[in-house]
């Protein structure tokens, strides 16, 4: 009996201790940020960001809680968000001193091997960047270019044929184009003939018949969600794990394209006369030192990064101007003027002719800055406090920026931020009493891609030639109304911007200087 006695106090002082020691550390933990403002359960759970994590519009979530709180709010024990652009580009910047959170570790597509996107360490991930900036570069772009143009010629040629509409009222011919179910065609084709000389062939098909885009948001949602799970990246590294992986030949849709790059990396790196050269990206790749399996990593990454991403803005471009009476003919103007005075090549407008186009290129600005195409949490950590907005941040605190937020910055870009609005880089150039204007509005939009920041996307500038590129060719050669105005989509935010149904009706421009 006295034993027995012993061993429930045993217990219960166990458990009291458990309890005790959970209590003293949460307790410490919401209490270094606990001057941070916030939703009331932030200091003690994370289970309002991965409840909104889960969801289908992050900035949404993130946006109305900087409204609420400030530009500064925690949303977990040991997160917060920012919304200052000015901030979140001096964190971002190469002196700084930040580095990537843990939260990158979910976009290991390999547990085991990082890749550029997921490098935690600012000098492995300055080492990458140097092997793979070669393939990114302007050398080969004339390569590259050209076979742009000739998908794009493709891409023109597939509306044309099955998706463009007449203009009669009853019994003419009305074929809607979904623009989320075509527009990865061109973007996947572009990015798999830049990458290995070779495009998939999705324009060719019109249907994505590897199944491989699905892949793309479905691995989004996982990986958005377990981001902020640390526990998850450990578990994913566990032996026991490593069978159920995705690994090329697999049969799953992810398999078949790892398999098809294994395929491309394969002639590339094998010994003998058989072994292949190209002049594309994956080449410079192998030439610059890239192992086999480095190089299978960051071709995925490229494919992951430059097709949906590019796929969004340049739907959602077409849809801000096709909403937008005023931009609209404001870029057909400029388009006309330029083709009948003979400025342009044809049948594809030059990237360095594109350029030259001031308000074709504050159409792209301003439709890559209403959404950021990758808008997720890219959060940082530094090992020293810092100061945001006036807040003392303790080390080891994920900074995130709230991307919608930072993007409609009413003192960057004016009170009319949640509007698209072209014009407002046309004004803001031609100000020149206030030089400043313009570069903080190119900066804040510029953090779209990273740029000015040790993070920019390597794929920047070929996203951009694509934009402008397929841009001034469609509204040169279509005009182009949503089907229906009052609920043009569907969107899902996962980092990734996702759209569904975003039916649009195409029809011929009449203008002769366009036949």
């Amino acid at each position: 009996m006295v034993l027995s006695l012993d061993s429930s106090k045993a217990l219960v002082t166990g458990a009291v201790v458990v309890v005790l020691y959970l209590f003293t550390t949460r307790l410490i933990r919401y209490k270094r940020l606990s001057h941070i403002p916030g939703p009331p359960t932030t200091g003690w759970s994370s289970f309002w960001l991965v409840w909104r994590q889960a969801g289908d519009n992050i900035p949404e979530h993130f946006g109305k809680a900087i409204g609420k709180y400030g530009p500064v709010v925690r949303i977990a024990p040991n997160w917060i968000i920012c919304s200052d652009p000015d901030e979140i580009r001096r964190i971002w910047s190469v002196r700084a001193g930040w580095r990537r959170s843990t939260w990158y570790h979910s976009f290991r597509f390999d547990p085991h091997r990082d890749n550029i996107l997921t490098y935690p360490e600012n000098e492995d991930h300055r080492r990458a960047r140097t092997l793979l900036i070669s393939a990114y570069s302007a050398r080969g772009f004339e390569t590259q270019e050209r076979l742009m143009d000739e998908h794009i010629v493709r891409f023109i040629d597939l509306l044309e044929r099955k998706y463009v509409s007449d203009n009669k009222t009853s019994g003419g011919r009305y074929r809607p184009l979904d623009m989320s179910h075509v527009f990865p065609f061109l973007a996947q084709d572009v990015m798999t003939a830049v990458e290995f000389s070779k495009p998939m062939g999705l324009i060719e098909q019109d249907r994505d018949f590897l199944g491989v885009l699905g892949i793309f948001e479905k691995l989004a949602k996982v990986m958005v969600v377990t981001a902020t799970l640390t526990w998850v990246h450990d578990l994913q590294r566990a032996p026991i794990l490593k069978p159920f992986l995705p690994k090329a030949g697999d049969g799953t849709a992810l398999g078949r394209l790892l398999q098809l790059i294994r395929d491309h990396t394969d002639e590339r790196y094998r010994d003998g006369p058989d072994k292949v050269w190209k002049d594309d990206m994956l080449q410079k790749m192998v030439e610059a030192g890239l192992t086999q399996e480095e190089a299978d990593a960051e071709a995925l990454v490229a494919l992951f990064g430059g097709t949906d991403s590019t796929a969004v803005a340049l739907r959602q471009t077409v849809f801000y101007l096709a909403s937008t009476a005023p931009a609209y003919r404001a870029l057909q103007e400029e388009i006309d003027g330029e083709i009948l005075r003979g400025r342009v090549a044809r049948p594809i407008i030059t990237d360095a002719e594109a350029k030259k186009l001031p308000f074709l290129q504050a159409c792209l600005k301003e439709g890559t800055r209403m959404w950021a195409p990758i808008g997720g949490l890219l959060a940082k950590v530094s090992d020293k406090d810092d100061v945001i907005c006036g807040k003392h941040i303790p080390a080891g605190t994920n900074v995130a920026w709230a991307s919608k937020a930072v993007l409609r910055n009413r003192e960057a870009f004016g009170e009319d931020a949640d509007v698209f609005n072209p014009q407002r880089w046309i004004d803001a150039a031609g100000d020149l009493a206030d030089a400043e204007r313009l570069r903080r509005m190119e900066n804040t939009q510029g953090l779209v891609f990273g740029s000015g920041t040790r993070w920019e996307c390597l794929g920047k500038r070929l996203a951009y030639v694509e934009l402008g590129k397929v841009i001034f060719e469609l509204f040169a050669r279509f005009d182009f109304t949503m089907v229906n105005p009052e609920n043009p989509m569907k969107t899902s935010h996962q980092s990734l911007v996702f759209h569904k149904d975003m039916f649009v009706k195409i029809t011929k421009r009449e203008n002769p200087i366009h036949r």
